[in-house]
């Protein structure tokens, strides 16, 4: 099975609609757009051409070779590689609900051992208005908290799906670090009662998360 990629950009608005179609002609799916600050200084944004520090975030997923072809495309066409035009990066998925099936069967050892992190970040794509129905499952398994962020699909409406299961227009994205052990309880938890059968519809994977500080669990919170 296909390495999948989580994509994500940072640019500013009047390139997002550039970036959007880029994502989705190299082959890029689940893409949503949320709206975001820059935290440069006013005489730095002058200094770089930029009218203003609202930015636009997208998030996609795809395989290596979609991910390879957008990343390469916003440097060449649209010269994300100038100052500042923005940044784009992207980071492996581990796992994707409903049946956590790891997503990683031609990576090389080396690979598989750097993904081999003590925490992981949970990505929960919901229906709008739902988020809370998604943390309570999340707590419900452990999981101590979460950050909630609004963002709306991308492209035709009805025609957009994610491992088959169709994105709506407007979304809220909530992400959750939890340690590796607690991850794949999370997830059920959250797919058995805010999945795609329930009013949130939430579409669920996971990325490895090499460091985190300020994590602390429920159980220290209830000892404190």
């Amino acid at each position: 099975m296909k390495r999948i990629l989580w994509v994500i950009a940072v640019t500013s608005r009047d390139l997002e609609e550039d970036i959007n179609r880029c994502f989705h002609k190299s082959g890029l799916t689940a893409v949503i757009s949320s709206l975001g600050h820059g935290t440069v200084k006013p005489g730095i944004l002058d200094l770089l051409g930029l009218a203003s520090d609202e930015k636009a975030v997208l998030f996609a997923v795809g395989d290596r070779a979609s991910a390879e072809r957008a990343l390469y495309a916003l440097i060449e066409r649209h010269g994300l590689n100038l100052p500042g035009r923005g940044i784009a990066f992207a980071l492996p998925v581990t796992s994707v609900c409903k049946a956590l099936v790891a997503l990683c069967a031609d990576t090389t050892k080396e690979e598989e051992d750097a993904m081999d992190t003590p925490h992981e970040l949970i990505v929960a794509i919901a229906n709008k208005g739902t988020s809370e129905l998604v943390m309570d499952a999340a707590r419900a398994a452990g999981a101590p908290g979460g950050t909630i962020l609004h963002a709306k699909g991308t492209g035709a409406a009805g025609t957009q799906k994610f491992f088959g299961m169709s994105l709506a227009e407007e979304r809220e994205m909530i992400l959750i670090v939890v340690p590796k052990e607690r991850k794949p309880a999370v997830m059920q938890s959250i797919a058995r009662e805010a999945g795609a059968t329930s009013p949130a519809g939430t579409l669920l994977f996971s990325l490895p998360v090499s460091a985190v500080a300020g994590l602390h669990s429920a159980d220290e919170d209830e000892d404190a």
